[in-house]
């Protein structure tokens, strides 16, 4: 679930937030029923007005987290403890973002709306956080 705020980690400088404006109804983006991934990576569940609102916020909090990513890998230094094992996962999810935002302004993505009346259970979180 995209909390609000969600951070991501950018380095020595810590860590930036992403706060978005939130919503009245639930909705759900899922690359893999987007035909963008086979896995279930990156499912997102959040509060957004409408599907266009939705989408809106999708894309930018995946900007935000490229641009973090950035900054992090700005903020790494050459010869560093497992520098290129974090310099491979970062640029290997910021490609995936930017395909994602390709994607989404290309008009080929759908979010839909979710059921409020049951629980969302995270069998697993990265550590980009979500928190």
């Amino acid at each position: 679930m995209i909390s609000n705020p969600c951070s991501f980690f950018t380095g020595s400088s810590g860590k930036e937030s992403f706060t978005y404006e939130g919503g009245s109804k639930l909705y759900h983006f899922s690359p893999n029923d987007n035909n963008l991934s086979r896995s279930m990576e990156n499912n997102l569940i959040f509060f957004a007005d409408s599907p266009e609102h939705g989408l809106d916020v999708v894309r930018r909090m995946f900007q935000f987290a490229i641009d973090c990513k950035a900054k992090y890998l700005a903020n790494q230094h050459e010869g560093g403890v497992h520098y290129h094992d974090f310099k491979s996962q970062a640029e290997h999810e910021m490609s995936r973002f930017h395909g994602y935002i390709t994607a989404i302004d290309e008009g080929l993505v759908t979010i839909i709306e979710a059921p409020m009346n049951q629980f969302f259970i995270a069998g697993w979180a990265s550590n980009d956080t979500i928190h």
